[in-house]
């Protein structure tokens, strides 16, 4: 993709992230867009989507010259998540690709998964590691 980019004449960075660990607490499309709407509004509710958002952020900002360092690019941007001015520039390019606008008003109408199947282990420990295709796949 970089090799790709710089071809075009462009300026290109690629981060390798590792896909094997949700970012939010939710797997599937529209509960993942709902996390990202909840960030753009402000929440910390999930700290890690908000890490992501902030670095690429930054990144762009540094790119592009409207800022010097990657820390002042997260401040400017933590800020515009904070103070409600995110959301309201995502609206317009939401409503743009024929969004439904009453999605940002109220994420809830997303929806859920209507079931679930909950399945219980044996013993205490955390999960090391996922198979994010087979998530995906199921979601």
């Amino acid at each position: 993709m970089v090799k790709i980019g710089h071809g075009a004449g462009r300026k290109v960075r690629a981060l390798v992230t590792d896909m094997d660990q949700p970012l939010g607490s939710a797997v599937g499309n529209a509960l993942e867009v709902r996390e990202a709407i909840q960030v753009l509004a402000g929440s910390k509710a999930f700290p890690e989507v908000r890490q992501v958002a902030l670095e690429l952020g930054a990144l762009a900002l540094l790119e592009t010259g409207l800022v010097k360092t990657l820390l002042e690019g997260k401040s400017q941007l933590a800020a515009l998540l904070d103070n409600g001015v995110a959301l309201a520039k995502f609206a317009p390019i939401d409503r743009s690709s024929r969004g439904n606008a009453k999605v940002i008003e109220n994420p809830a109408l997303l929806g859920s998964c209507p079931t679930y199947k909950a399945k219980g282990i044996s013993k205490s420990g955390y999960i090391k590691r996922v198979n994010p295709m087979a998530i995906a796949l199921a979601s």
